[in-house]
């Protein structure tokens, strides 16, 4: 009933709505969804602070995406990703938005990723499981509204913003982000700048981040360098007093693939993983990866970690209706 309702009235009403201001006619012959789902079990062995091996649950999720024609270039459209809990069901919210889709962009609102994410962080956010963890900004936010276009065949752009008026400064504006992208045959740039207002005792920062990848053929490598100032790494890292800096490095043959990522700070965190993807159906595959990570904690010596994961995604149910 509630993903129904997600699709006939959200989406619904925003067509509707933008209709009204453009004096468009809305198409009701052309409500699309699609719902599919993706369970992820495996063992996991962990050495630090003590050795455990445990079947955990790795991300399973339900989604449900769908578009409504408003005209013949504009499209309302909606995304909705639920996490799957072994015990409580569908327990958290992963992704879900609402947006607009034409020749003017794309805009959407609700909990997603940064534009700084989309464009740049991405690019070496490569793992199965282990990747993306110095790097900030690797989660979806809450009330985050985005913008991107695309400009020819080879530039975009975008922005975001995160809204939020339940902080203790009652500041609107949470956190501001531009971020653009080039992408050649063989060669692609992302870079991106982020604005972080003042919260309670944390003043307002600013902070950068720059990224390529290249494919190769059969190999494909990638970078990517982060910089927070120390008002914006005060935030993630307790006692932290000065600027942050991440530096990621990536590569992928076939369906191997390794990851390297080191941070500056005063335990000079790193972590590294290397994974391998078999596929197994059209609908099933397996992966295995192995990591060691040093955290940035006084005291705690770097973990060895091993997981192997079984992935099954159910067949989409596609749904139209006139």
């Amino acid at each position: 009933m509630f993903i129904k309702r997600f699709r006939y009235c959200t989406i619904a009403v925003l067509a509707s709505a933008l209709a009204v201001f453009t004096g468009a006619p809305v198409n009701a012959q052309s409500l699309e969804g699609k719902l599919d789902a993706s369970l992820r079990f495996g063992l996991e062995l962990n050495t630090e602070p003590d050795t455990v091996l445990g079947l955990n649950n790795f991300g399973s999720r339900v989604r449900y995406s769908g578009s409504s024609a408003i005209n013949s270039s504009t499209a309302a459209i909606g995304y909705l990703e639920l996490g799957v809990d072994d015990s409580e069901g569908l327990e958290t919210t992963r992704e879900g938005w609402i947006g607009l889709d034409g020749n003017f962009g794309k805009i959407t609102v609700g909990t997603q990723y940064s534009a700084l994410y989309d464009f740049a962080t991405s690019k070496t956010d490569i793992a199965n499981w282990g990747s993306c963890l110095l790097q900030l900004g690797c989660g979806r936010s809450t009330s985050t509204a985005k913008y991107s276009n695309q400009i020819g065949d080879s530039l975009s752009f975008g922005a975001s913003a995160r809204i939020d008026d339940t902080d203790v400064d009652d500041s609107l504006l949470e956190e501001l982000g531009f971020a653009v992208g080039f992408g050649g045959s063989n060669l692609e740039l992302g870079a991106g700048l982020v604005y972080a207002s003042k919260e309670g005792l944390s003043k307002a920062g600013f902070g950068f981040e720059v990224a390529a990848s290249m494919d190769l053929g059969s190999l494909q490598v990638a970078a990517d360098f982060q910089y927070s100032d120390k008002n914006i790494s005060a935030r993630v890292t307790q006692g932290a007093t000065k600027a942050r800096t991440v530096l990621t490095l990536t590569t992928t043959v076939g369906n191997a693939y390794g990851v390297f990522s080191i941070a500056n700070l005063d335990n000079t965190p790193f972590y590294i993983t290397g994974g391998y993807t078999f596929n197994l159906s059209k609908n099933a595959y397996l992966y295995t990866e192995l990591q060691a990570n040093q955290p940035d904690l006084d005291n705690v010596d770097a973990s060895l970690e091993a997981r192997s994961v079984f992935v099954y995604t159910f067949d989409g149910i596609r749904t139209t209706s006139n």
